[in-house]
């Protein structure tokens, strides 16, 4: 009698897991609405800094800002998703896109926000193999106006880099 107890405890304990189990699906939502927070530490085992909101980080820029007169090449990396001419750039400037941590559907943006075009120098966009940059795409910024932008996104499946505005 004892046995045909245990067995039947056993059975119900294994089919309580299993309909836990069909239940416990994740809930995951499919859009922000901004008021979503996580706990923000300093790493990994670090003390807890505070609440970082999704609403904080929409539309946020790591950007590279040229106010000098660099000459060379400059090589960006996923983190600076914009750069901004806030100066006139060196006579002859190279920007590397970045090569690794892009995400597919990244956009890199270059904009002159001063109040005159970038004259005289020679600022060119290039891609480093085996990514390449769509053929059309401005990759030469010699004069581009004043307050306008370039934007290039990427295509994770192609490899490639297209311009957007």
């Amino acid at each position: 009698m004892k046995r045909w107890k245990y067995g039947l405890v056993a059975g119900v304990a294994c089919a309580a897991l299993a309909t836990s189990w069909l239940w416990a699906q994740p809930v995951v939502p499919n859009q922000l609405s901004g008021n979503e927070c996580w706990n923000a530490g300093q790493g990994p085992g670090g003390p807890s800094t505070g609440f970082v909101c999704s609403f904080q980080t929409r539309a946020s820029l790591g950007y590279l800002n040229i106010s000098t007169t660099p000459t060379g090449t400059i090589n960006l990396t996923a983190q600076q998703n914009a750069v901004m001419f806030t100066g006139q750039p060196g006579a002859t400037t190279t920007l590397n896109l970045p090569t690794t941590g892009v995400t597919d559907g990244a956009v890199e943006t270059f904009c002159n926000i001063t109040n005159a075009a970038l004259i005289g120098q020679t600022v060119t966009i290039a891609a480093i193999a085996p990514a390449t940059i769509t053929a059309g795409v401005t990759t030469t910024l010699t004069t581009l106006a004043a307050r306008t932008c370039v934007k290039l996104f990427y295509v994770l499946a192609t490899n490639t880099w297209g311009q957007v505005q």
